[in-house]
């Protein structure tokens, strides 16, 4: 069995992508005169998973497979960790991200915690590919749907959430790659949650440094996603007449979280950012996350000194 994408299908032969599970490499294979020849049903789902480009579980058999090696990652056209992601829909797919792929899949030896790092990787890709399609939503959401602002919000919220997802996939790979051991709500990189941080800088103080940068803006983002949970809704004021519905409608999100009961007064103190510009900046905050914890990890496989290879 195997896990694999469909590339082509011409006459009677499937072109597909996925992972040789002999090698553990990725390879490019086409099956002939295979087992989809049973039924019109078994040939629609292949087409099906060529257009909307999803994975298919493939039993190949006693059925001739020739494998083609695998290209090295700058020749790669992207990552498994993004395949599944709407992030690559929105053009991302670092280098960094096809390094580690093909570290993860073709190194020889094993130890633990390797085998989960593809899964957290995989999960901050997923949560970070959310915020991409709520700010996409945003962004082109026209006066013609109705309520606009409410399901702004919706958006808005998910993308918060989704936000906290990733960083807290990233706080994973961070607490097992350098042993620290927390488990469960301790895995977490914001400071009013978890010491995490404090023993990164014991073990590595350069990423320790990278991320302090970050800390008040990854505080701020878990105290506005127990908000968005836990508290009544968030104020997302329209802006701009509804009666226009030939631009879009503008929604501001507060700097920090208000809800729609919140008195007048309080809400003037707080500056107000435009929900699409309030995910554009998240985005931009989580890519650079993403990248520091990728560039250590990719740096611990090369040197050798954590994994070994």
């Amino acid at each position: 069995m195997r896990y694999a994408k469909v590339n082509a299908i011409k006459g009677t032969t499937v072109f597909l992508t996925g992972v040789n599970p002999r090698t553990a490499k990725h390879v490019q294979f086409a099956i002939e005169n295979g087992w989809w020849k049973r039924g019109k049903e078994a040939l629609k789902d292949l087409e099906d998973a060529l257009s909307s480009r999803i994975f298919l579980k493939i039993f190949v058999g006693k059925h001739k497979v020739d494998f083609e090696p695998e290209k090295p990652p700058e020749n790669r056209e992207d990552s498994y960790l993004t395949f599944l992601s709407y992030a690559k829909e929105s053009g991302y797919n670092p280098k960094f991200l096809r390094e580690l792929d093909h570290y993860l899949v073709t190194m020889t030896s094993w130890t633990n915690p390797v085998k989960d790092l593809g899964m957290y990787l995989l999960n901050a890709t997923d949560k970070l590919g959310m915020v991409f399609y709520a700010r996409d939503r945003i962004t082109n959401l026209s006066k013609k749907t109705r309520p606009p602002h409410v399901e702004i919000r919706y958006h808005v919220v998910s993308s918060i959430v989704s936000c906290k997802g990733c960083l807290d996939a990233l706080a994973a790979i961070v607490n097992e790659v350098y042993g620290v051991g927390h488990r469960k709500g301790k895995i977490d990189l914001a400071t009013i949650r978890s010491d995490l941080l404090h023993h990164i800088e014991k073990n590595n103080n350069k990423l320790w440094r990278l991320l302090k940068d970050h800390e008040k803006w990854i505080n701020k983002m878990t105290t506005y996603r127990d908000f968005v949970i836990h508290k009544i809704m968030l104020s997302t004021p329209p802006v701009g007449s509804q009666d226009d519905v030939a631009k879009p409608l503008k929604v501001r999100v507060p700097s920090k979280p208000l809800s729609i009961n919140t008195r007048e007064e309080e809400q003037k103190k707080v500056s107000w950012i435009d929900a699409g510009e309030f995910c554009e900046a998240m985005i931009e905050r989580l890519q650079s996350i993403m990248e520091i914890v990728c560039v250590d990890l990719l740096r611990l496989i090369e040197s050798k000194t954590y994994f070994p290879i």
